[in-house]
């Protein structure tokens, strides 16, 4: 599993627009910010909304001990 990933990346796991991540992202009132996600946001966006089909929570286990840093949490 790649350390960082794009929005498009996300995108395609879920499945979902753009706008239909933004917009669930939303009402956890999570900012994703430009260029590329960490870990951590990665982390947070998967708590969130639950790991997409094809994403394997045992491959994203490392995910889980990454120290919170960066994206906003508004």
């Amino acid at each position: 599993m790649p350390a960082h990933k794009y929005k498009k990346d996300i995108v395609h796991e879920y499945g979902w627009d753009r706008k239909t991540l933004y917009n669930k992202l939303r009402k956890y009132r999570l900012i994703i910010p430009r260029g590329m996600l960490s870990p951590a946001l990665r982390k947070k966006i998967y708590e969130c909304l639950g790991y997409p089909e094809g994403v394997v929570e045992a491959a994203c286990e490392a995910l889980r001990n990454v120290r919170d840093e960066g994206g906003n949490i508004g």
